[in-house]
């Protein structure tokens, strides 16, 4: 085979000599053919040792009490590249994962019973969800019972719905997480450009189908989809000039709705009424509001916090104590970690006079939403929060807590050096930070 006789002596240790034997013939005494086809199948060659160390699945099939007397197996379920890094990470502990690889190796890395290769092709694909694949993740995410990175898919979708939904990928989407998607209360995107969507997945779905493309078989494929569609919470124009003329809904219903956008009656219904949104979701740091004090600002100092958070989050905004007085407030945000500063943002928010003074046990709290992305923030990794505010005297929170648990993330508080105003993780300004996952 033209291998040096020594080869062993010029390897370390036993992860270069692995990764020596990695789809290696020498000493092979179990060949994998894998592809879902003979043209597209590829000969690995691999060892039972090192397959059986690494999978109580392979351990089984190799060594157990139904382990096959063949040299050969068979692999139809994925492709050669995916199974390719596979062996690599049995072998070598390391898989180079990519967009093509990732879905399939996380597959098989279940299938095999790896976790620790589940966990970083898990990893891999949080830290590379995008709107062009979110849907495909999100399935497979489904499929393989990954909650948290089904819970990221899901928060992606709801604030990208629109892009989404208009994205390629959206029209190959399963019908059964279609409608998961139509049942979503959260989402971003006018009913209008949601049916538009169904409407044009209908027709690649009747494509798909090998069936002539019509509003017979659209209706057909779309099914009881059309319930979830919202119609009533569109403007009687949209619901005239689309939904109305497309002749995707029943006569009666076509009624139904044009009764209640015109009168707002709701005798028979179908629909939900509920206008879509995707709002962020709030840790809030304070038990109480201070009594008999108010929060100043009078020489230009800090009001600063330090925080980690358990799992990875999208930092999408801030909320901030008012005046029971009312007033305008000018807001410099910076946040930072130990690299330097990774964001900053100059706000403005007014805070309307309450005759009542306001509700000392409960007084509103202005969010300050982050215009842009929202600011990823990784696991275990101490951030600062340090604010700049100009404006009269505010509520200010009490009974700070430094551990608080907000959708499952454990948020921990501690006092920042950059405070120089007071706010501390036990009292003061920023009671709530919002989030996305």
């Amino acid at each position: 085979m033209g291998i040096d006789k020594h080869w062993q002596t010029v390897r370390a240790n036993v992860r270069e000599r692995n990764m020596f034997m990695f789809k290696n013939e020498l000493l092979s005494d179990v060949t994998f053919k894998v592809g879902k086809d003979d043209f597209n199948s590829e000969v690995m060659h691999a060892h039972k040792y090192v397959l059986a160390t690494a999978s109580p699945v392979f351990f089984a099939m190799l060594y157990g009490d139904l382990a096959e007397n063949t040299s050969m197996v068979v692999v139809k379920d994925c492709d050669p590249e995916s199974f390719t890094e596979f062996l690599r990470f049995v072998y070598c502990d390391q898989a180079n994962l990519n967009s093509n690889s990732v879905l399939g190796v996380l597959y098989l890395a279940k299938k095999y019973i790896i976790p620790v290769l589940v966990k970083q092709c898990v990893s891999y694909l949080m830290e590379n969800i995008a709107i062009d694949n979110v849907l495909e993740v999100l399935h497979c995410a489904r499929c393989f019972s990954e909650e948290k990175l089904e819970r990221h898919c899901w928060s992606l979708v709801s604030r990208k719905t629109y892009e989404i939904v208009n994205s390629e990928a959206f029209l190959d989407v399963e019908k059964p997480l279609l409608e998961a998607i139509l049942e979503k209360d959260s989402l971003t995107i006018n009913e209008i450009d949601l049916f538009n969507a169904v409407k044009n997945w209908s027709e690649k779905e009747c494509a798909r189908g090998q069936i002539e493309i019509s509003t017979e078989n659209q209706r057909a494929v779309i099914g009881n989809l059309i319930n979830h569609i919202r119609f009533p919470v569109m403007s009687a124009k949209e619901f005239a000039e689309g939904p109305a003329r497309s002749n995707l809904l029943d006569v009666k219903d076509i009624k139904d709705i044009f009764i209640y956008l015109n009168a707002g009656i709701t005798d028979s219904f179908n629909f939900s009424l509920v206008k879509r949104d995707c709002k962020p979701l709030k840790c809030q740091r304070y038990k109480k509001v201070m009594r008999n004090y108010l929060w100043r600002y009078d020489e230009r100092d800090v009001d600063g916090i330090k925080f980690t958070v358990s799992e990875e989050i999208h930092l999408a905004g801030i909320g901030l104590y008012g005046s029971p007085c009312g007033g305008e407030y000018t807001v410099n945000i910076v946040l930072s970690e130990d690299c330097g500063v990774i964001f900053t943002l100059e706000a403005l928010f007014t805070c309307p006079p309450d005759p009542e003074f306001n509700s000392v046990d409960a007084p509103q709290i202005f969010d300050i939403i982050f215009d842009d992305e929202p600011i990823k923030l990784k696991d275990n990794v101490k951030y600062v929060l340090s604010l700049l505010i100009e404006g009269p005297p505010s509520f200010g929170g009490d009974e700070g807590q430094a551990e608080v648990i907000s959708e499952g993330v454990k948020f921990s508080f501690e006092n920042s050096g950059d405070s120089t105003n007071g706010t501390s993780f036990d009292e003061g300004q920023i009671p709530t930070l919002l989030f996305y996952f």
